[in-house]
C-alpha cells in the first residue's frame, strides 16, 4: 500500500498499546497510541511509549476542551503541551471552536512546526522526579546544543 501510494501517511490504531510494534512501522507511518484522547490520561500513554519508540511515530493530538472519554476538561495550553511531543495533530473539528481556542490551536501548531526538527532527532530523555505527581520529558540534541523540557503536574504534589 504504502509503495502504491507513496504521498498518503497511515497511521496504525495501537489498541491501548497491542498493536505497537517495529514489523507495523514497515507498512505505517505512525502509531495512534489510544482513543483515550484526555491531555492528563496521554501524559502517561505517551511516556510509556516513548521507552519503545521515538516521537516522531507517536501520534499526539490537541483534543476537545471537555474529553468524551473521560469527561475531564482541560486548558488549550495543557492539551497543546501534551501533544508536542509526537507527530502532532488535531482530533476535533476546529471550525466548532471558539477564537481563544484556535488561538492555542495556531500557538501550539506553529511551537510544533518550530521545535520538530529537534523533536525528531533528539534523545528523549525521561528525568527521574521524588515526587509521582510530577512528569519531566526532555529531548536533547545529539550535538547537546539546544533541548525542550516539559515539566507536567499530574497530579496535586505529595507535599502540597
Amino acid at each position: 500500500m504504502r509503495a502504491a501510494h507513496p504521498n498518503v501517511e497511515i497511521e496504525s490504531c495501537a489498541a491501548g498499546g497491542g498493536r505497537i510494534d517495529f514489523e507495523v512501522l514497515k507498512r505505517t507511518h505512525r502509531f495512534w497510541t489510544s482513543d483515550n484522547n484526555d491531555a492528563l490520561e496521554r501524559q502517561h500513554i505517551q511516556r510509556g511509549m516513548s521507552y519503545f519508540f521515538p516521537p516522531e511515530v507517536m501520534g499526539s493530538h490537541i483534543g476537545a476542551a471537555h474529553c468524551h472519554s473521560t469527561r475531564r476538561r482541560h486548558s488549550i495550553a495543557f492539551r497543546g503541551l501534551t501533544a508536542l511531543f509526537g507527530h502532532m495533530g488535531i482530533e476535533l473539528d476546529p471550525v466548532k471552536e471558539s477564537k481563544e481556542e484556535k488561538q492555542g490551536f495556531e500557538r501550539y501548531i506553529a511551537l510544533h512546526k518550530s521545535l520538530r526538527p529537534l523533536l525528531h532527532s533528539g534523545k528523549t530523555w525521561r528525568v527521574p522526579t521524588d515526587d509521582a505527581a510530577h512528569q519531566i520529558l526532555a529531548v536533547v540534541a545529539e550535538d547537546k546544543s539546544e533541548a525542550v523540557v516539559q515539566i507536567a503536574q499530574l497530579a496535586m504534589p505529595t507535599n502540597a
